[in-house]
């Protein structure tokens, strides 16, 4: 079965049009590895080359070497520390939504560290204690997970069996299920950036790997949107059940 029932549109726009419903990230903090760290600088040169509105004002503590193990195993004191930094101070995951004083946290599935150390099972135990210690000291928050994006088919084919797209995938839906047993937000901002073979296109992709371009993260926009929109509404449900990865190895070149 495919990835995508659609073929995500080739090319992106160039710009991105503000939408009424971008104020609702005001107050939220979105916390990820270098994907996430991505997404943030883009966010910000959107603000200064179209418009300050877009996403709303949230506030972005990502960098390299982020994940729920350095979560549980470092203290922002360590001197080798990867913890998120807030103004030149870093913390542990919990920690972040009283010293930004945001109320809705975003946590991107840092699937590359934690499926590699563990593979989808113990990826997923890692992610649900370190979802449970940051709901544990912050009982009101707004918790949202983001799913994991996949690898370009080029890369896969390279990849250790543990890190492949098939395990991404299924670290993706065991989280998913565990939130939505739990009453946990999940957007899908994975499938969107895939072909309908399942795979990111090499033109979605700024290093023949993962690591999204500017242009494709208009698609992270979308469906962030589209979750706002159906929050507001009412009438939010998380994904029943993330699409199979294909069997075959075919992939999108574009």
């Amino acid at each position: 079965m495919p990835v995508n029932p659609y073929t995500p549109r080739i090319p992106l726009p160039e710009t991105l049009e503000t939408d009424a419903i971008d104020s609702y990230f005001n107050g939220s903090v979105f916390v990820g590895y270098s994907i996430m760290m991505h997404f943030g600088r883009y966010i910000g040169e959107w603000h200064s080359e179209i418009d300050p509105s877009i996403m709303g004002n949230p506030v972005f503590c990502a960098a390299p070497g982020i994940s729920f193990y350095a979560d549980r195993t470092q203290a922002p004191e360590d001197e080798k520390s990867t913890l998120p930094l807030f103004k030149g101070k870093r913390y542990n995951f919990k920690d972040l939504p009283a010293a930004t004083g945001c109320n809705n946290m975003y946590i991107g599935l840092m699937g590359y560290s934690e499926v590699k150390r563990y593979g989808a099972s113990g990826a997923c135990r890692e992610t649900v204690n370190g979802i449970k210690r940051v709901l544990e000291a912050n009982p009101g928050l707004n918790l949202v997970i983001l799913a994991c994006t996949y690898n370009t088919g080029v890369y896969d084919e390279k990849l250790p069996e543990k890190l492949n797209n098939a395990n991404i995938r299924e670290y993706n839906q065991k989280v998913l299920e565990y939130c939505t047993e739990n009453g946990i937000d999940f957007v899908d901002v994975a499938t969107p950036l895939t072909t309908h073979n399942g795979y990111l296109p090499l033109s979605f992709a700024t290093d023949g790997k993962y690591h999204i371009a500017k242009h494709a993260f208009y698609l992270w926009v979308e469906a962030l949107r589209d979750y706002a929109r159906q929050k507001q509404a009412g009438t939010w449900q998380n994904p029943a059940v993330l699409p199979e990865m294909p069997s075959a190895h075919l992939y999108d070149t574009l």
